[in-house]
């Protein structure tokens, strides 16, 4: 019998002059992830992009919408029972 591995979906938040921290992190995790999303945001809201998927959200001093969108784009872990 084999051993299962678990899938792994790496989501980096990304903010305001972030960016390149952000796609040097992406970067590096990308061969060893199963799955990775980006969710960034900045005051000019211009797309930005690297390894993932990148998804942009509006602006906010509140991370509450990055959050949501981090989860929106995470994959829902398989039932194991």
């Amino acid at each position: 019998m084999g051993v299962l591995q678990p899938q792994v979906h790496v989501v980096i938040v990304s903010w305001q002059g972030r960016a390149d921290a952000a796609r040097a992190i992406a970067t590096a995790v990308a061969p060893v992830a199963d799955g990775l999303s980006v969710v960034f945001t900045n005051a000019a809201e211009q797309p930005e992009s690297g390894p993932g998927l990148w998804v942009q959200v509006p602006a906010s001093p509140y991370f509450g919408p990055s959050v949501q969108a981090a989860m929106a784009h995470t994959p829902a872990a398989p039932c194991c029972c």
